[in-house]
């Protein structure tokens, strides 16, 4: 497709470590669980929120929910700040209040993530409708949700907004199949999301969310379509989440075959060998790069738990 500009070498190599440390960055939290850390997981999702989140500007705003520590990380967020969220402390991402889906870093573009399934689609709205009525040209905004997000009213409210206020609104759709432990066939009325939000009259897409190459290229012509003509658009991404519905904590009881399927669709080393069989990436470099991050996720988190805060945060105090 004329439009379509594939990513370069160093936009590759950038979005595999990206990928990479988001991936070991929640492996971290499991290594965690004496801690009493907890997340729910997005091992599977990498290649969505690096695909999309890399092409977006520092100035474009994204919102998320309650599975926000990919978009957050690939957004700009700190590792050290992540940990020391989810331990409480002082001096994490919001003051160790929101914890682990309630995130709030005005000063990256991630401007919220809601732990209430689908309210991030109408706050999306309300972003969108500020940049709209004051910026009215350059910034966007992208809101990030689940399948199981489409069958709440706020689905049908955000996009009927978004379609009739013509927000600058990018709709991301990570659509991994299964509602915690429960398949989507048991509580969507269709298969995919946009059989019903292509009826709100603005256009959508559906792509492979476990390949970042996809993903990239589907992204491009959404970003596009929302930055230029400042309208909203839906874009799914079909993804398989490896890890249990939240780690480390609840049960996994999904059949063997979808757990074994959604291991087999891993973006990351789909990603890595593609690097390697084009000659971007050698072995060697490819160890570099985990050992690299890995160093950094060790010392994040044990720094986070020692904080110079060095204590629970006071709700009363940063409420005042």
């Amino acid at each position: 497709m004329s439009w379509f500009t594939p990513p370069n070498e160093e936009q590759l190599l950038s979005m595999y470590r990206e990928m990479v440390r988001i991936r070991l960055f929640e492996e971290g939290i499991l290594r965690r669980e004496s801690d009493g850390l907890a997340i729910h997981s997005c091992a599977g999702h990498e290649a969505v929120a690096v695909g999309i989140i890399s092409q977006l500007s520092k100035q474009d705003l994204i919102v998320s929910n309650h599975r926000p520590w990919g978009h957050f990380l690939a957004k700009g967020g700190n590792l050290r700040e992540s940990f020391a969220e989810l331990y409480g402390r002082d001096d994490g991402v919001c003051k160790g209040i929101g914890g682990e889906m309630n995130l709030c870093k005005p000063e990256i573009g991630f401007v919220q993530s809601t732990m209430i399934v689908g309210a991030c689609l109408t706050f999306a709205c309300g972003v969108a409708l500020s940049i709209k009525r004051l910026l009215k040209v350059g910034p966007i905004a992208a809101v990030f949700f689940g399948e199981g997000a489409s069958t709440n009213g706020a689905f049908n409210e955000a996009l009927t907004l978004a379609r009739v206020l013509e927000l600058p609104l990018l709709f991301v759709c990570e659509n991994n199949g299964v509602n915690g432990n429960t398949p989507a066939h048991e509580y969507m009325p269709t298969e995919l999301v946009i059989h019903r939000a292509s009826g709100y009259g603005f256009p959508t897409n559906v792509c492979d969310g476990s390949d970042v190459l996809a993903v990239w290229e589907a992204g491009q012509k959404a970003i596009e379509h929302v930055r230029k003509r400042r309208s909203p658009y839906l874009l799914e991404c079909l993804v398989a989440r490896i890890n249990r519905h939240k780690v480390p904590r609840m049960t996994d009881v999904r059949p063997a075959e979808i757990k074994r399927g959604a291991r087999m669709r891993d973006p990351i080393p789909k990603l890595r060998t593609a690097l390697l069989s084009e000659g971007l990436m050698s072995e060697s470099e490819a160890k570099a790069i985990s050992e690299q991050i890995l160093e950094e996720v060790n010392e994040a988190g044990p720094v986070s738990l020692n904080s110079w805060a060095g204590q629970i945060a006071r709700l009363g105090y940063h409420t005042g």
